[in-house]
């Protein structure tokens, strides 16, 4: 593919690296998270707490509903944490050059804004902070990695 053609298929492949990294990252994400905890918790539980950010101790009574809520919104973080790396690593030449190093060093600080940032900004009705370094790992190379790929794949950086 030539270069003209290539720069006319980066809007869309920005989009699918997105969407497609967003995906299988937020697909690996969840899946560690129900795996880690069905000695102790069902995974609608799981995807509850996640729907806990939004609506607080009341997600926890809300059955099937807002378990499919919290795997929507699940989801939805995990596609806007894609968006942010494939933006800044189109706006950034450093990040675009070391690509793969720069997706696992996302996903590790991802794990740390949600938990000492986001989380505590949500509704959510406890403390996560604290460091776990399975999941830490999970998420610089289930996460960062797997969206840098998907970058790297789809918007060609």
């Amino acid at each position: 593919m030539d270069q003209a053609a290539v720069s006319q298929a980066v809007p869309n492949g920005n989009l699918t690296a997105i969407l497609v990294g967003g995906f299988i990252a937020g697909a690996i994400d969840i899946s560690y998270a129900i795996i880690s905890s069905l000695s102790r918790v069902a995974p609608e539980r799981i995807l509850q707490s996640v729907a806990s950010g939004l609506l607080g101790r009341d997600a926890f009574e809300g059955g099937a509903p807002t378990a499919l809520l919290g795997l929507f919104l699940h989801f939805a973080i995990c596609t806007a944490i894609a968006a942010i790396f494939v933006s800044a690593a189109r706006a950034l030449p450093p990040l675009r050059q070391h690509l793969i190093a720069a997706g696992i060093v996302y996903g590790a600080s991802v794990y740390f804004v949600m938990r000492w940032v986001v989380v505590p900004l949500s509704r959510f009705p406890g403390d996560l902070r604290t460091v776990h370094p399975l999941e830490i790992a999970v998420h610089a190379f289930g996460v960062g990695l797997v969206i840098a790929l998907a970058a790297r794949r789809f918007a060609h950086l």
